[in-house]
């Protein structure tokens, strides 16, 4: 847990304190400490310790069993975060630029363990990824509408069907009649 700490603190200057069995984090732009509550349950001692326990039991790399916390170094070039140089409102803003730094670190929390879980390392394969489930999406959808096409076609047919069955009697009747004439324009509504 200290390498955990370490790490956030050399990183992003994020001061992470335990006190009575809770974390709070304090961001160096920040006097007041951050507590796990506001941040979430997801950042919480225990499921923190969870989810490192998991991910040491999951992950297969050799660099994890040796070195437990490595998993919090995860090397990527994915960008994780909002910029904060960059965004116009955080710089006229204090308050929402503390809430982005927030939702940032929360954010980059999601995004390792998400990464970690799927063992993504570059962007390319994150894009080859996305890519593959983008054309089994449009293949389900394709298959999707041509099977709503025949559910409409047998539809129309249970329908035409259902007359058929309904206007049979009247049909035969005409057929057998001796005026057709007569007996269709009598039952003409019956007989189409």
């Amino acid at each position: 847990m200290e390498e955990f700490k370490n790490i956030l603190w050399e990183q992003y200057k994020i001061q992470v304190r335990d006190k009575r069995g809770r974390f709070s984090y304090l961001h160096p732009d920040r006097e007041k400490a951050i507590s796990e509550r506001s941040l979430g349950t997801a950042f919480s001692k225990e499921e923190l310790l969870s989810k490192i326990g998991k991910e040491l039991k999951k992950s297969n790399q050799p660099g994890y069993q040796n070195d437990p916390l490595a998993i919090f170094s995860y090397p990527t070039n994915l960008r994780l975060v909002i910029d904060l140089q960059k965004c116009v409102k955080a710089q006229q803003n204090v308050a929402y630029a503390r809430k982005v730094k927030i939702s940032n670190l929360q954010q980059m929390a999601e995004t390792l363990i998400f990464l970690q879980e799927n063992q993504f390392d570059s962007l390319e394969q994150l894009q080859h990824e996305s890519d593959t489930i983008s054309k089994q999406i449009d293949n389900l959808s394709d298959q999707k509408n041509n099977l709503q096409d025949q559910i409409a076609d047998l539809n129309t047919k249970i329908h035409y069907l259902g007359q058929y069955h309904v206007n049979k009697k009247y049909f035969s009747s005409m057929l057998k009649s001796d005026n057709k004439a007569d007996y269709r324009k009598t039952h003409s509504d019956k007989i189409a």
